[in-house]
């Protein structure tokens, strides 16, 4: 670092912005900072809330026939908004099955077995 900018830097490392804040050198609100008032309470959600009122209105009319055309005249976006709505994290739990403690051989063995009862079942229902 040079003199210049060491000298810059120790006059600029507690700036008071026009609003009374104190800021580092960066422009960073020092901690403890309330930051000022921000946007009015509501203001944005009133915004969203009509934008998604809007929304809902017109799927409410026109939503199963844009539906359907995305559907017929672009099957991947259509595929591509249906992946969209499911979740990123599904739970995927196992199920349990009778089968579960036994080996390979032993699946294959039991497949052999019933297989043959099978059989057996359907030439005695042919007699």
């Amino acid at each position: 670092m040079n003199k210049r900018h060491t000298r810059q830097k120790i006059n600029a490392d507690h700036i008071k912005s026009p609003a009374g804040e104190s800021r580092d050198s960066r422009g960073r609100f020092l901690s403890g900072n309330t930051g000022g008032p921000g946007r009015p309470p509501g203001s944005r959600n009133a915004l969203g809330e009509a934008f998604v009122a809007a929304v809902y209105e017109d799927w409410t009319k026109h939503g199963m026939a844009a539906l359907a055309a995305v559907r017929i005249n672009c099957p991947g976006s259509y595929v591509r908004v249906i992946a969209s709505l499911v979740p990123r994290d599904v739970l995927v739990q196992p199920t349990t099955s009778k089968y579960d403690h036994l080996t390979n051989q032993e699946l294959v063995e039991t497949l052999h077995e019933q297989t043959r009862l099978l059989l057996l079942a359907s030439e005695s229902e042919e007699d």
